[in-house]
């Protein structure tokens, strides 16, 4: 499925872009996936003019941090060539996704076969849920589903998404005629809650209990570690105290808590009225149990892999700190000791990650864990 390892530029010159884009085609690339990290620079006009020249399909976009040989860079660009003929469906407009419901079922008709299909979404998109709902209404459990949340961490919209048509917002929905073997998982630990949540709209949480979002979470956080929370301090004292949303079988979906506005707390990503929600807390070798476990769970899927794409979340690395600098090398380790041959990793931090987990829905996550196993050439496992 690869040409050839993916080639990483530490900066965003456009022509050392396009003498790697050239070297992949002129080797047979038939799609290219391109990830560049949030401080690369938006030279918007050059991007444009590259991409939208390309002759073979390509995706990706720009995300707070690209993860390549061991290290998260907040400045470079990821050029990975695939030997397969990705589809490519474009959505303009993920908010108005519930209205425009038809058009987006008809696009999705070209994608049926695909046996893995990635999603990469602006990650600030507030209707993210509805949209991804409708992709599994049409594709079904078939694929593997693999992606995330594309942005930067000023957190402010601006267009984030590659593809033909340049730099733009939106989504877009890649298939692809192989499978990746997929493992999910997250390890953060519920510490506070049940809360109902009792008002809310969209990913603004109002109300818990029918008291004040906000300082329902402010006390709780108080009690559980000792720290004030208040607007100016809210993300980095957030990120350790992230928001879980309980399944029916008492797992969580977890939910991350990027900022108070009044008396509101905001997250990435939807929370259902009427749910319960739980205050979580994640030690740090219980997540990096839960990294090895997702990499033991694609590894189960039966795909031989010649590398791994990895979507780890963004807050998930600021709370591990230290602890996640050493991740890459933990899990580099397990999977080429598990293979008995070297297992490149790359891919990003993301605002929110997509997936799904085990035989389950395709779901939004925030703070989770998510790797694609990208196997070698004629060595797919029977779909049946």
């Amino acid at each position: 499925m690869l040409i050839d390892v993916p080639v990483f530029i530490d900066d965003a010159d456009m022509l050392r872009v396009q003498e790697a884009i050239d070297a992949f085609l002129a080797r047979g690339a038939q799609s290219l996936l391109i990830l560049a990290a949030e401080d690369s620079g938006q030279n918007l006009a050059g991007w444009n003019s590259l991409l939208r020249a390309l002759p073979v399909p390509v995706f990706g976009g720009v995300f707070p941090r690209v993860l390549f040989a061991g290290q998260a860079h907040a400045c470079g660009v990821l050029i990975v060539a695939l030997s397969c003929r990705a589809e490519v469906c474009i959505v303009a407009d993920p908010d108005g996704v519930a209205s425009a419901r038809e058009a987006l079922h008809e696009a999705l008709q070209a994608l049926r076969t695909a046996r893995t299909v990635m999603l990469w979404v602006d990650g600030l998109s507030a209707h993210i849920e509805t949209l991804i709902s409708e992709v599994y209404d049409v594709l079904g459990a078939g694929p593997a589903f693999l992606g995330g949340g594309a942005g930067s961490t000023r957190l402010c919209a601006e267009p984030c998404l590659f593809s033909a048509r340049g730099v733009t917002g939106g989504a877009q929905i890649v298939g692809l005629p192989v499978a990746l073997g997929l493992g999910v998982r997250h390890g953060w630990e519920p510490v506070a809650g049940p809360f109902l949540v009792s008002s809310v709209s969209g990913c603004r949480i109002q109300g818990l209990d029918f008291r004040p979002a906000l300082e329902v979470y402010r006390e709780e956080v108080r009690r559980l570690s000792g720290q004030m929370v208040d607007p100016a301090n809210f993300f980095s004292t957030a990120r350790a105290f992230p928001l879980g949303l309980e399944r029916m079988d008492g797992s969580f979906i977890v939910r991350d808590p990027v900022r108070a506005e009044g008396d509101s707390v905001v997250c990435i990503g939807e929370v259902p009225a009427q749910s319960a929600l739980h205050i979580l807390h994640g030690r740090p070798a219980a997540l990096m149990k839960a990294s090895e476990g997702a990499c033991q769970d694609a590894l189960d899927s039966g795909v031989q892999p010649a590398a791994a794409l990895l979507v780890d979340c963004l807050s998930r690395a600021l709370h591990l700190d230290a602890v996640h600098e050493g991740q890459a090398a933990i899990i580099t380790q397990f999977l080429s000791r598990s293979c008995g041959a070297p297992v490149p990793v790359f891919g990003v931090l993301s605002l929110g990650e997509i997936a799904s987990e085990g035989a389950g829905c395709l779901e939004f996550h925030n703070k989770t864990f998510v790797l694609g196993l990208i196997p070698h050439a004629g060595t797919q496992p029977d779909p049946t």
